[in-house]
């Protein structure tokens, strides 16, 4: 983000809320832990009309940024060279990034816009969910990168869909490749609901 803005605070409780409403509209299996999030289907057919916000592929990201939300123009811009990756960490790297994103467009368009000011949401390469904040100085409940990032764990790997596997003794592995995401990813969530240390 290039300037500080007040965003509504969200608890971790509304966001997975949120994301639990999402997947029982449009693909409540995976709330069962039967199958991934689709979130590339799900950005590109369903995310302009619930939001606005029309999806876009491209090549003119600047260099470092992975993803960008622009409010004003109401894009959700991922770069060509990520949406183009074949290796399997590159494509669950495309998933959770597209996942983030998405959490922008739900949670920051309207704050943003009715700020007044030019700021663009922007996922950098080195950026990682457990660590990234927008600000030091933003509570982590009001500061739309952890908010996002939130959204993306809520999506791709739905709290109660991991509680189901783990009680069928899934392992990490198995986590992976139910909801097709990065080792990384899977600890951060399962951090995050106090079930990794």
């Amino acid at each position: 983000m290039t300037e500080t803005i007040s965003i509504p605070p969200k608890k971790r409780r509304q966001i997975e809320e949120a994301a639990t409403d999402i997947l029982s509209k449009f693909q409540p299996q995976v709330l069962g832990g039967n199958s991934s999030f689709d979130v590339e289907d799900f950005a590109e057919f369903e995310l302009e009309d619930l939001t606005r916000v029309k999806f876009t592929i491209t090549d003119q990201m600047p260099f470092g940024i992975l993803g960008c939300t622009d409010p004003f123009n109401m894009e959700m811009s991922i770069t060509q060279e990520l949406a183009a990756a074949t290796s399997i960490p590159g494509r669950r790297r495309y998933r959770s990034t597209l996942a983030h994103e998405i959490g922008h467009c739900f949670f920051h368009i309207k704050p943003i816009q009715k700020a007044g000011g030019k700021v663009l949401l922007e996922q950098k390469k080195k950026d990682v969910p457990s660590f990234y904040r927008a600000s030091p100085n933003v509570e982590a409940f009001r500061d739309p990168e952890w908010q996002a990032w939130e959204m993306a764990g809520s999506l791709l790997m739905p709290k109660n869909a991991v509680f189901l596997l783990l009680n069928q003794k899934a392992t990490l592995k198995d986590l992976e490749e139910i909801f097709d995401v990065n080792g990384a990813f899977v600890q951060w969530r399962l951090r995050k609901l106090g079930l990794y240390k």
